[in-house]
């Protein structure tokens, strides 16, 4: 389990905000699991992470694309992988139905590519973004 925490701040206030309400779902859905109600969670959070992720996604994209950054393809290809890999749990879903370990391994999934993509690309972003906007440095 993975959860939101000070080393995955990016410093940037709107990304941090969604990365946080992206964490705090996964937590419903691990408490939902625990109380016995897992499967009735795993559509909601599929078409959640979804529609969220696409959210977040987009707001990174307005980022990269204002301040040229120079990882914009690489940075956006890791979130068509997320993007597919969602769809692929939605399919699932359809076809074998709700499960409580469909949820948790979902969830397990989200959590630690979340915490991956964020130490690995979004603090890089977050890094070009502060030297794009302080005056004076290249």
């Amino acid at each position: 389990m993975v959860s939101w925490n000070e080393s995955l701040r990016t410093g940037v206030a709107e990304i941090d905000e969604q990365h946080q309400l992206l964490f705090k779902r996964a937590a419903v859905v691990r408490e939902a699991v625990a109380a016995g109600q897992g499967s009735l969670e795993v559509r909601e959070t599929i078409d959640f992470l979804l529609a969220y992720s696409s959210v977040h996604f987009e707001t990174e994209a307005r980022y990269m694309a204002a301040s040229a950054y120079p990882k914009e393809q690489l940075h956006l290809d890791e979130h068509v992988k997320l993007t597919r890999t969602l769809l692929r749990a939605a399919e699932a879903y359809r076809a074998e139905g709700a499960s409580p370990r469909m949820a948790e391994e979902l969830v397990g999934f989200f959590e630690r590519w979340l915490a991956d993509h964020i130490h690995d690309h979004d603090r890089q972003l977050a890094g070009w973004l502060a030297r794009a906007t302080t005056p004076g440095v290249d």
